[in-house]
């Protein structure tokens, strides 16, 4: 039995776990979840693998962890605010460009793609004319 793995896995589990619990309570975005002590009850956990599975929930941004408040369910669960990391991107102009030019590039490939498959259709007629055409 690989217990290093089990252990790596725990934190993960709980978290679906506390989601879970998030669902079948019907907890809106904004509510709170139960302190930390009657939670780990709840699901028969400990307190501190409860914790690690609150803190990768915070990263997932499921839930909202304020210091001396508790933990709520994130006011967008799981939507992260940045997920291509375009604040850590100082030129922003040189960023719009260049989205600009990826969506004219793109947009001429998907043009080039139809015309390719608008041919294709016209060989493949053309190709079962003929052999209609070898079978008289």
């Amino acid at each position: 039995m690989n217990f290093e793995s089990d252990e790596r896995n725990l934190p993960q589990k709980i978290s679906e776990d506390i989601i879970s619990f998030i669902l079948n309570e019907h907890l809106q975005p904004g509510d709170k979840l139960p302190n930390e002590a009657h939670l780990a009850k709840e699901l028969n956990i400990g307190r501190s693998s409860l914790r690690e599975a609150m803190k990768l929930l915070a990263s997932r941004n499921i839930v909202t962890i304020r210091q001396g408040s508790g933990t709520y369910v994130a006011s967008s669960p799981g939507v992260v605010d940045d997920p291509l990391g375009f604040t850590f991107i100082p030129d922003k102009k040189s960023l719009s460009k260049i989205c600009l030019k990826s969506v004219f590039y793109w947009s001429q490939l998907s043009q080039l793609c139809l015309q390719r498959m608008q041919i294709i259709m016209i060989l493949r007629k053309l190709f079962l004319c003929v052999m209609r055409l070898k079978s008289f």
